[in-house]
């Protein structure tokens, strides 16, 4: 599961591309982080719901790929926008990975060689 939140649409139409560290045809759930707050708050209150499974990312088949999420956009915004893979080591070594420590650099190493 990968939140919406992690595609900066804004970003996406001015650069022209959605850029990610693994496979750009791996499909994900992509889930708002709104829409999760808002079942964890929902069966946090509510009876009945001790123990229970909820699926929060819809059917398999309704995932997408960094491609198909591209694609989208493009459709919506009528802009070009293409997906391309960032290599990891790129990334981890990028300002954009600066803020984190050893601990968190290793769990994204292992999170995304694992897609």
């Amino acid at each position: 599961m990968h939140y919406m939140q992690n595609i900066r649409i804004r970003d996406v139409v001015r650069e022209g591309v959605v850029r990610q560290m693994y496979d750009l045809d791996r499909r994900l759930a992509h889930v708002d982080m709104a829409d999760a707050a808002e079942a964890a708050a929902k069966v946090s209150i509510e009876v009945g719901h001790f123990g229970a499974n909820y699926e929060l990312c819809g059917a398999q088949s309704e995932y997408l790929s960094a491609n198909e999420i591209a694609a989208l956009i493009s459709k919506e915004t009528g802009h070009r926008i293409i997906a391309e893979l960032v290599p990891l080591d790129a990334f981890l070594s990028s300002g954009r990975a600066s803020h984190m420590g050893d601990y968190q650099r290793q769990g994204m190493r292992r999170l995304f060689e694992y897609y």
